[in-house]
């Protein structure tokens, strides 16, 4: 049971690009804020083999499990790039701009780059 429609409606696809951006900061937010609370502590106590930071306003202490928010700030950068990539091209889409006449241009401006890079071998 094939057809030509995708199972997808025709909103949800215009309107995923936007919520990928929108996830993409939400997602680098939780990281900047996760990076924050460990830089706010009183600072790394080191012992022999635990690590501990403190947060004496808070009364609370924790034991140190490494990097934990540059993973998250990254996957979020990279989710806002995207959705920031695909809500451009589907502005440009949507107000009539025809795309492949400008891929054109860039798929011969990189066979350019590419026999000048071939070159250096």
């Amino acid at each position: 049971m094939t057809s030509s429609r995708s199972w997808l409606p025709e909103a949800a696809l215009l309107w995923l690009p936007l919520v990928v951006l929108v996830g993409g900061l939400a997602v680098v937010w939780t990281g900047v804020s996760m990076a924050a609370d460990v830089n706010r502590s009183a600072g790394l106590f080191p012992g022999r083999r635990v690590q501990i930071r403190v947060w004496p306003d808070e009364r609370r202490a924790e034991l140190d499990d490494g990097d934990k928010h540059t993973p998250v700030i990254v996957v979020g950068s990279l989710l806002t790039l995207l959705g920031a990539g695909g809500t451009v091209l589907l502005f440009l889409w949507h107000h009539g701009v025809r795309l492949d006449v400008k891929v054109q241009k860039w798929s011969a401006r990189f066979d350019v780059c590419l026999l000048w890079l071939s070159r250096w071998r």
